[in-house]
């Protein structure tokens, strides 16, 4: 394990904007790879928009030396390997493989605002990050297991819940040897066992999630003015 002896204690961190993360997730990205250390430094980044403005893996391209892959549905910049590829789960693992993604690599970053749990599920089917992190819906509650049904021309539209519950993605990760150490407001940090003490495999899990967090939608209104704060049950099933 190519890690130091520290356990890792990310709430003692304060969250900063290193580079152009949104809301500081570079400042936990980087104190957790300070601690287990880094392997080929390459990064995987879906819905990182132009690779500038609220992009994850901003921080790690221009200030720590890493390269990787940019995947969008609607930008292309390939002088930082940005592509234009509208992602789904029957074609994520081709992706990949178009872009020689190598097996294990350090740090996956998942941000679609909808049908990211598909995504992560194919992945970890053939790919081992070491690292990943990805949006969940806080909206339910820390004992919720319930994953938005898979449609590949579903798109959000800023007030209906979506994605998937904290409970659900760790239930998915642990069946492939992860453990999810931390939420930062609604993006969950997840990282391969291998590279964790034993202590953190173990931790409580009310400890990551302990309740939910509706009132992060607040400024999720109808038209009317009124937050939207539905749940159609019908787009929804519960995962085990």
């Amino acid at each position: 394990m190519n890690r130091n002896q520290s356990l890792l204690n990310l709430k003692n961190i304060q969250p900063k904007v290193l580079g152009q993360s949104q809301k500081g997730q570079d400042s936990f990205i980087e104190y957790i790879f300070n601690v287990i250390g880094v392997t080929n430094k390459y990064y995987v980044e879906f819905g990182a928009a132009d690779g500038v403005l609220h992009c994850n893996t901003w921080y790690l391209r221009t200030q720590k030396n890493w390269s990787g892959l940019l995947l969008d549905s609607g930008w292309e910049n390939k002088e930082i390997n940005l592509h234009k590829r509208k992602i789904e789960k029957d074609n994520v693992l081709l992706i990949f493989k178009e872009f020689e993604v190598p097996e294990e690599f350090d740090f996956l970053c998942v941000d679609m605002d909808g049908m990211d749990f598909y995504m992560v599920e194919q992945i970890l089917t053939k790919y081992k990050p070491r690292v990943i992190m990805a949006e969940t819906n806080v909206r339910f509650r820390p004992d919720e297991s319930y994953v938005i049904n898979y449609d590949p021309n579903w798109v959000w539209d800023g007030r209906k819940w979506y994605g998937v519950s904290p409970f659900a993605y760790k239930k998915l990760v642990n069946k492939f040897d992860y453990t999810p150490i931390y939420l930062h407001i609604d993006d969950m940090f997840i990282i391969r066992n291998d590279c964790l003490m034993d202590e953190e495999i173990n931790i409580n899990w009310l400890d990551v999630f302990p309740e939910s967090n509706e009132i992060l939608y607040r400024d999720h209104v109808g038209s009317m003015g009124i937050p939207v704060i539905y749940f159609d049950k019908d787009e929804w099933s519960l995962y085990s």
